[in-house]
């Protein structure tokens, strides 16, 4: 059975980091976890979402909360169109996206304190063989 771990985010802070401001959010969860961020790409390989990925789970982790890979598109606009996952650079979101402000950079850090802390402890249980600490 597929493991699904919800988050604490309301609605209204979901709709943020799932309509524009993904890349902010994944680069907070990437430096306080050491997760790589991965991408969900259209059928052009443009990036439309940006998430991270803990590799002993493989669990895929934004907003939402954590949940297997194949469900990340679930309710985007590429549910039902062609598209694909992979590992992507910090450079390549970048391009993408562009630097987030220092504004959001805090908002995404408080967002993770508040709304994803609890998510990734029970990532980390899923993922016992993972030593090393979820950073504040």
């Amino acid at each position: 059975m597929p493991v699904r771990i919800s988050s604490t985010a309301p609605r209204h802070i979901a709709r943020r980091y799932l309509a524009g401001q993904c890349d902010t959010l994944a680069r907070a969860i990437g430096n306080s976890t050491g997760f790589p961020l991965w991408a969900m790409k259209n059928k052009e390989e443009q990036i439309e979402h940006v998430f991270v990925r803990d590799p002993a789970s493989g669990l895929a982790v934004d907003i939402r909360g954590a949940m297997p890979l194949e469900e990340i598109s679930k309710g985007s606009a590429l549910e039902h169109s062609p598209h694909r996952f992979s590992e992507v650079e910090i450079d390549e979101v970048t391009a993408t996206f562009g630097t987030p402000t220092p504004g959001d950079i805090r908002d995404a850090k408080r967002a993770l304190k508040d709304h994803l802390t609890r998510t990734l402890e029970k990532v980390r249980e899923v993922s016992p063989e993972r030593s090393d600490e979820i950073a504040p």
